[in-house]
């Protein structure tokens, strides 16, 4: 990097974990005890940090040294985002609304994302459906000694279902390119008959909507892929393993991987991001195009998968 990248890329690394409302000026000021007068220069890019600064920074806002001193190693900086009760999750959906906010304001934001299920965030247009997945990730991690509650929409949070709407509607805006697998719908139908055998449904007419929404779901995103040219679907023969975002805003890429089938990590390092992209990118040169004029592709395929919602 040239030295002013590099100390744009500091910059633009804090811009993303400052709270809502915080001047980066006021926090320059603040955590490197210099004068308002100081700390605007460096937000301005007219005067570098020093590397005792750049030390602090690091480390007050968990940021990688190695990259803004761009030392190549095969070591990158990562942050985990764990999934073990409401209040981890609240913080993962507060986390994704702030960076989709980001990428939806920038104009050349887009998302481009691999998934061996369907993408999460599209799971979260009906709220009885949200709370349906929400529900069944929360049982999941409970030990199998603890008796199971039955589901109800009122057991998620009305405060985790509003965020995951706004998450929802912002990400709608966002030009986005999702490749998918012919098994992508396999994990929401199997949550479905688990839940129904454990007779952990609130009622047969509750069952009955958490399925008619994921047909809903998938009708719509079926009409997107027709008619809408900001959204790009591909269908994958090749297996994804894990779900993976790649994404683009003013401030750089950044790359969110699930891990343990619920959490997620997720980094900024310039050559991970890179290198990603690229993979996605190789990807769809593989894949079949559903999008436009790709009818009898697309209406085979979201068929099938309607196909197999209705068989159970």
């Amino acid at each position: 990097m040239q030295k002013s990248t590099l100390q744009d890329y500091l910059l633009a690394s804090i811009k993303k974990n400052l709270p809502p409302n915080c001047s980066l000026v006021d926090v320059l000021q603040n955590l490197l005890q210099i004068s308002q007068a100081g700390a605007y220069r460096r937000a301005k890019n007219e005067t570098n940090f020093s590397l005792e600064e750049v030390v602090i920074l690091c480390r007050h806002f968990n940021l990688s040294v190695d990259a803004y001193l761009d030392i190549r190693t095969e070591n990158i900086m990562v942050q985990y985002y764990r999934f073990v009760d409401t209040d981890s999750f609240k913080h993962y959906l507060e986390t994704i609304l702030a960076r989709l906010r980001l990428i939806a304001d920038s104009p050349e934001g887009k998302v481009v994302s691999a998934d061996d299920d369907l993408p999460i965030l599209q799971h979260f247009r009906y709220p009885e459906h949200t709370a349906f997945k929400v529900y069944y990730w929360l049982v999941s991690m409970l030990s199998p000694a603890v008796e199971k509650p039955i589901f109800s929409p009122t057991f998620i949070d009305e405060e985790l279902l509003q965020l995951a709407s706004e998450i929802y509607e912002v990400y709608s805006q966002i030009p986005t390119t999702e490749i998918w697998t012919p098994d992508c719908a396999n994990t929401t139908l199997k949550q479905i008959q688990y839940c129904e055998e454990m007779n952990l449904f609130e009622s047969q007419d509750l069952k009955q909507t958490i399925k008619q929404q994921f047909a809903y779901i998938l009708s719509h995103l079926e009409s997107k892929a027709a008619m809408h040219p900001h959204y790009q679907l591909y269908l994958s023969e090749v297996q994804i393993d894990n779900n993976c975002i790649w994404a683009k805003s003013t401030q750089g890429q950044e790359v969110f991987i699930r891990h343990q089938s619920f959490n997620v990590v997720h980094t900024d390092a310039p050559n991970f991001c890179e290198d990603t992209y690229n993979f996605l990118e190789t990807i769809i040169q593989k894949s079949t195009l559903l999008s436009g004029v790709a009818e009898i592709q697309r209406n085979h395929f979201f068929t099938t998968l309607k196909e197999k919602l209705y068989a159970i």
